[in-house]
């Protein structure tokens, strides 16, 4: 019986190969696109969330500023439909002692601050209110303080507290122990158009040495740009009275009872993802913030 021998084949044939090739670009282009489209929605979820984070940081910048403002007691000095300046409170303490011209205070304790609590300690010119009820009057006073805070190891008046302040004052007022003082320096927030052509939201904080505002800056953004219609403007406040009703230009200041404030902003890059509708290329959003004031009539 004849034996078949087989020689075992050394290469493909071209058939074989085209087909191969084929298969090859047909999984590589599909690889492509996968990665593509991986590349692109990461890119505008990052997008979109740099937009969100921007708007978020208004609203929160903005609600602490006014957390503890008082309109009925003057602590709003300006509202514009893209500015903002309010007398934003520092702190506030028990006072312990008080003398012609000298109030003692508990001095802030991180371990109980039942007593005091401070963002920022007081500083020459800063403009601290009292409360004052008695039988000659009764409303809220302001003096102005003349040195910064000296600590003293006791309260008088208070023994709960740990340690005091003793401030002096430029007015010779005498102010009773057992009242609560409240330390403010004015503040403005505002839509600014920067140098780089970009809006934002800025502030400009008090300089207590100066006595002046210092100059702008940039805390929030990039928004879009300043617009009279309400509803494109990057930055818009709106201020409402105690029934909930929009207060009209010009605003009348004790009557603010809430604040809200409208972020506007687009992305700095096209935004191309499944589920994303937009008649532009870049991802436009928006958020409304609304905070409300103390002691609102």
């Amino acid at each position: 019986m004849d034996r078949v021998r087989l020689i075992p084949r050394a290469a493909w044939t071209v058939h074989e190969m085209l087909v191969s090739l084929c298969v090859m670009g047909v999984v590589a282009g599909l690889a492509s696109h996968a990665a593509v489209a991986q590349l692109r929605f990461f890119g505008g979820a990052g997008e979109i969330l740099a937009v969100r984070a921007q708007l978020g940081e208004v609203g929160t910048i903005v609600a602490a500023v006014l957390w503890g403002v008082s309109p009925s007691d003057g602590e709003v000095l300006a509202a514009l439909d893209s500015a903002l300046e309010v007398s934003a409170p520092i702190g506030a303490a028990v006072v312990c002692d008080g003398a012609p011209g000298r109030v003692t205070i508990a001095a802030p304790d991180a371990a109980d601050p039942s007593f005091a609590a401070f963002d920022e300690a007081p500083k020459p010119g800063d403009v601290a209110r009292v409360f004052i009820a008695d039988s000659i009057a009764t409303g809220w006073v302001s003096v102005t303080l003349a040195s910064a805070p000296n600590s003293v190891p006791d309260c008088p008046g208070l023994a709960a507290a740990t340690r005091g302040w003793m401030l002096l004052l430029r007015e010779p007022v005498v102010i009773p122990g057992g009242t609560v003082l409240r330390l403010a320096r004015p503040m403005r927030l505002s839509l600014y158009h920067a140098s780089d052509s970009e809006w934002y939201l800025g502030v400009r904080d008090w300089n207590v040495t100066a006595q002046r505002l210092n100059t702008i800056q940039p805390v929030a953004g990039p928004l879009l740009a300043y617009s009279q219609d309400a509803a494109r403007s990057g930055l818009r406040f709106a201020y409402y009275d105690a029934t909930g009703v929009e207060l009209s230009a010009p605003i009348n200041l004790a009557l603010i009872a809430a604040v809200s404030v409208v972020a506007r902003a687009d992305s700095r890059r096209p935004v191309r993802m499944p589920g994303i509708k937009s008649t532009s290329p870049t991802y436009s959003d928006s958020a409304t913030t609304w905070v409300a004031l103390r002691n609102a009539r």
